[in-house]
């Protein structure tokens, strides 16, 4: 049964309270640093406020969105796995049932910021090659681009801004 006087934020920042990355992640082979957190909860930021004003996202429920939000800020930070069995006790969401979500979220952030998306690799061909491509691990030591996909956002009116720090 699905609450519905929830957003998709509120299931966000309970995910985000419970702990969304673990001891076994890692972040370009290396263990993860407080910094990456931090890089995760502005990515998580950055997901909600890009579909949360459009309407085409209101057709999935809001626990449903919010966790393709967090399996959007791993996969744009690189942390592998992308996702794991403690993601699954939390959002009761296997990676499949998130698949098709992910897929137009992170096609729509691409549509809304043409160049600003991962120089090498984008999110949509690295989460085929992570799960799609018989579970090897494509793109491991590309870059991405963080700061300038954290730099833009939309204001109300769907238009795209620079956002302040």
């Amino acid at each position: 049964m699905e609450t519905t006087g929830c957003s998709p934020i509120h299931f966000v920042e309970y995910f985000l309270s419970r702990g969304v990355i673990f001891e076994a992640d890692t972040w370009q082979g290396c263990e993860l640093t407080e910094e990456i957190l931090e890089y995760v909860k502005k990515y998580a930021e950055y997901f909600c406020n890009l579909t949360i004003r459009k309407y085409t996202f209101q057709q999935y429920r809001p626990s449903h969105l919010a966790a393709t939000i967090i399996l959007a800020s791993r996969i744009a930070l690189q942390i592998e796995p992308t996702w794991c069995q403690e993601l699954v006790r939390l959002t009761y969401l296997e990676q499949n049932d998130i698949s098709e979500t992910y897929h137009h979220v992170w096609s729509y952030c691409e549509d809304q910021f043409p160049g600003h998306s991962p120089r090498s690799l984008s999110g949509m061909e690295r989460y085929d090659n992570l799960f799609h491509d018989g579970g090897r691990k494509g793109g491991r030591n590309r870059k991405h681009n963080t700061q300038t996909w954290l730099k833009y956002g939309l204001d109300t009116r769907g238009r795209r801004v620079i956002l302040d720090r």
